[in-house]
C-alpha cells in the first residue's frame, strides 16, 4: 500500500488494487459525502497511516489507509473503485472450470468407494496433480488420508 493511501477491494476471489486521489479527513461528518465516495469511521485504536477495513453498500470488503488528521471515532471519505463486471466469456470459463472440478471430485469419490475423506483433501490432491483423477487417487491412498467404513455384527466402524 502506498503512503498516499490506496484502497484494495475484494469481490469473491477478485482482488483489485486501487489508488484513489488523496483521501481527506472529513471531520466529524460535517460535509456531505461526495458522489462515488463512502464515509468511513476510524476504528478504535487506529490512527493516521493505519489501514482500516470497511464494507461497501454492495457488500465488497475493502481497506483504506487512514489519512493524516483522522483519529479513532472520526470519519474520512474514500473514493470507491467501480465494480468490475466480468464478460460473458470469462463467466463461461469460470463455470466450465467449476464443472470440471466437481466432475473430477465425483470421479475421485467414485473410484475410492466407501471411504470417509474431506472434500478439501480431494481438492488438494486434484490441484497438486493437475486434476488427473488417477494420480489424485494414488496420492490420497499413499498419504493415508482415507478412512474406510467397515461393516460388522456390531454396526459400522471407521478404520484407516
Amino acid at each position: 500500500m502506498g503512503a498516499g493511501g490506496s484502497t484494495a477491494g475484494a469481490a469473491g476471489d477478485d482482488e483489485v488494487e486501487f489508488r484513489p486521489r488523496r483521501q481527506r479527513y472529513a471531520g466529524p461528518g460535517t460535509q456531505p459525502v461526495p458522489p462515488g465516495h463512502l464515509r468511513v469511521r476510524v476504528p478504535p485504536g487506529l490512527g493516521p497511516g493505519s489501514e482500516a477495513a470497511f464494507q461497501t453498500p454492495d457488500g465488497r470488503v475493502m481497506r483504506a489507509v487512514i489519512p493524516a488528521g483522522a483519529r479513532a471515532g472520526s470519519v474520512f471519505d474514500v473514493r470507491l473503485p467501480p465494480r468490475r463486471d466480468i464478460s460473458v466469456s470469462e463467466r463461461q470459463e469460470v463455470n466450465d472450470m467449476a464443472a470440471r472440478q466437481l466432475s473430477a471430485m465425483a470421479a475421485v469419490r467414485n473410484t475410492l468407494g466407501d471411504v470417509v475423506i474431506d472434500d478439501e483433501a480431494i481438492e488438494g490432491a486434484l490441484v497438486v496433480h493437475n486434476f488427473d483423477v488417477e494420480k489424485a487417487v494414488a496420492h490420497l491412498i499413499e498419504s493415508g488420508a482415507l478412512t474406510q467404513r467397515v461393516a460388522n455384527d456390531s454396526g459400522t466402524q471407521l478404520v484407516n
